[in-house]
């Protein structure tokens, strides 16, 4: 037993500096647009924390592009990542709602799905940094290969796996599995790995299967589990009143217990901190809401 209970409270300790890696885009919901894409979610949390982050993406060279750009100043976020493309849209995203939960129609051929390397990524990744990235952005194969350069320099890789229809081929998943250093996933992600890899549906078998140390599982409105090194851990979620929508709860979610992580908390602790967080961001409209508390566990 006291072999397992150090185990729970071994520390990770992944570099402050983190890129993020993937999509920007415009959530078109049935009554506004919001600023999107789960790898810029994430990003917008960490830069709101003081932690320091770079955004790599690519935008049009459009009214919706220079939104994004100013937005992206407004939060403080460092935009020098994000490319600007001459030929290709802005990424969109329609969203509708059922009962809270959402649906989404990616457009595709736009110009996160052609992301190259500024200047600033080099030099932003010349010190030990995290890399956050998703699947979205990957539908291309010259946007897997910048993806496999910056996994190659990163110290510590975070692949929230973000299953969206519709799916790549399951060919294109399993080398963002193997090698990551934290797996992020929902239940429903978690069964149709499961399905395509022949696995029993478990956190212990997906480990196995990809030699995995450390998977986060976020469970909506029950909170999350994690099994980190052979041993399954849980943090139940407080009751949430007035739910608004769920979008953007998982990348709020990862954004806290990241920076948990990087602060030096165990994994425990910065599972709490980020069903608090998904949670606040729950009880408002959009991904990225103004008014959240941003704090560690056991700060004041």
């Amino acid at each position: 037993m006291a072999e397992r209970d150090e185990s729970r409270r071994m520390p990770m300790r992944p570099p402050a500096r983190t890129v993020c890696f993937g999509e920007v885009l415009w959530d078109v919901m049935p009554d506004a647009r919001h600023l999107g894409g789960a790898p810029l979610n994430v990003a917008v949390h960490l830069a709101r924390m003081q932690q320091p982050t770079l955004m790599v993406s690519a935008v049009g060279a459009d009214p919706d592009g220079d939104a994004i750009l100013d937005r992206i100043a407004q939060f403080g976020l460092d935009a020098r990542g994000v490319a600007v493309h001459a030929t290709r849209p802005t990424g969109t995203v329609r969203v509708t709602l059922s009962a809270g939960l959402p649906s989404y129609t990616i457009i595709e051929d736009v110009a996160y799905d052609a992301i190259v390397l500024t200047a600033a990524v080099a030099d932003f990744t010349a010190q030990p940094f995290t890399l956050v990235h998703g699947s979205l952005a990957l539908r291309q194969a010259p946007n897997r290969a910048v993806l496999r350069q910056l996994r190659e320099a990163a110290q510590f890789v975070v692949c929230d796996i973000n299953l969206r229809e519709p799916v790549l081929a399951t060919e294109v998943y399993r080398p963002l599995i193997s090698g990551c250093d934290l797996l992020k996933l929902n239940e429903e992600e978690l069964a149709q790995l499961s399905q395509w890899y022949g696995l029993d549906g478990s956190l212990a078998a997906l480990a196995e299967h990809f030699s995995l140390d450390t998977i986060v599982l976020t469970l909506g409105a029950r909170g999350a589990a994690a099994f980190h090194m052979g041993e399954l851990l849980d943090m139940s979620s407080r009751p949430v009143a007035n739910v608004v929508d769920t979008v953007g709860c998982g990348d709020a979610f990862l954004a806290a217990m990241l920076r948990s992580l990087q602060a030096g908390r165990t994994l425990s602790e910065a599972l709490a901190a980020g069903v608090e967080l998904g949670a606040q961001v729950a009880q408002r409209g959009g991904a990225t809401p103004e008014g959240l508390k941003y704090t560690l566990l056991g700060e004041t």
